[in-house]
């Protein structure tokens, strides 16, 4: 596929840019034009009809959705330990140290549904993964780990030539909106 339009699903504003700027980045340097759906669908995204239209009128050859499918923490205790030993100073030797009580950490877990679509046709589902993100520590870094799984995948999987460095592209114009 050379030429895709990337969709950011059950975001908010900021993070449905983050994402689709994500992919489209990895992305051209596969060669591939692809486009962020803001570009094309300011605000909320359109609904399925509108959005086969626009990409049928646009001319691409897939699509990509990621969308997020939920967020979970996960605490582990780590338990405390005694730092001390023994000691020879001024008034002889001895046994001492301090206690350290332990802690608790929390994991944030970041669960996303990514799939590639034909729009072409019935418009059908080609390819899907499911990824999970631990601690991302902003938006840019999670996209950045979702595409470091997806973009490879999609590579060897057949559906983008490998990278190289001569087949960057800059994303692609955005084509007319339907009306």
């Amino acid at each position: 596929m050379k030429n895709i339009v990337v969709f950011g699903g059950r975001l908010n504003a900021t993070n449905r840019r983050t994402v689709e700027d994500g992919f489209v980045s990895a992305l051209s340097i596969h060669g591939v034009r692809a486009t962020a759906s803001y570009t094309l669908f300011p605000g909320d995204l359109p609904g399925q009809d509108e959005a086969r239209a626009v990409m049928r009128d646009a001319g691409v050859d897939g699509l990509i959705v990621a969308s997020m499918k939920g967020v979970s923490e996960r605490q582990t205790y780590v338990p405390g330990a005694y730092g001390g030993g023994f000691w020879n100073g001024y008034y002889g030797p001895g046994w001492g140290g301090a206690w350290d009580p332990g802690y608790t950490v929390t994991d944030q877990f970041v669960k996303f549904e990514t799939s590639l679509w034909d729009p072409s046709g019935s418009g059908k589902m080609v390819w899907s993964a499911v990824t999970q993100t631990e601690n991302p520590s902003s938006g840019k870094d999670f996209a950045s780990s979702l595409t470091r799984s997806v973009v490879p995948a999609l590579t060897r999987a057949g559906f983008l030539p490998p990278a190289t460095k001569e087949k960057a592209v800059s994303s692609a114009p955005a084509p007319a909106q339907a009306h």
